[in-house]
């Protein structure tokens, strides 16, 4: 059997996870492991603004599944993870992308599969995970789930920078396998 790198948490939510629809799109800035890295990114997928949940999409280092690209890294795991708060505790920056009505977490899910998305191999602290960020945001924009040109415009400014200080750092490429 083929390994699967999306997770679903709970498992058993899955398709729930998938129905729920989106308010608007989080993307989130955490703060690096180490002062002399790069911030670690991920995506909180608002399902309601006023009940204040959502889904976390993240991509971050399975550790099990070995890269066959990157030296120093692993085959990524993309996980979609149910969360009763709007965004992390532990967070440098959040920028709110307003989102096309009628989204759901489904339809992000299918972008990213049919676009090999989640066939991404993550360095072994997740610094990657800011490309894997800026890949997505990318391949949202294009797909029209975004429905205002300023806030991406400055998302993907905000990604290609460390924070705090906004100190630039630009992306480099993103490393997909299959």
């Amino acid at each position: 059997m083929e390994w699967d790198p999306i997770e679903f948490k709970p498992l058993s939510e899955r398709d729930e996870i998938l129905n729920e629809p989106l308010d608007c799109i989080r993307a989130i800035c955490l703060p690096p492991l180490d002062p002399n890295s790069a911030n670690r990114w991920t995506f909180f997928l608002s399902t309601s603004e006023v009940n204040m949940t959502a889904i976390r999409l993240n991509c971050g280092p399975s550790f099990s599944q070995d890269s066959t690209i990157l030296d120093d890294g692993s085959k990524a795991i993309i996980s979609f993870e149910r969360r009763a708060t709007l965004v992390p505790p532990e967070r440098e920056l959040i920028l709110t992308l307003s989102v096309h009505p009628g989204y759901t977490v489904g339809d992000i899910y299918d972008m990213i599969v049919v676009n090999n998305r989640h066939k991404f191999e993550i360095d072994n602290f997740a610094e990657d995970s800011r490309i894997w960020v800026h890949d997505q945001l990318q391949l949202f924009d294009i797909s029209g789930v975004f429905s205002d040109e300023d806030e991406i415009e400055l998302a993907m400014e905000s990604v290609n920078s460390r924070w705090p200080g906004d100190i630039p750092d630009p992306v480099e490429e993103g490393v997909y396998y299959g």
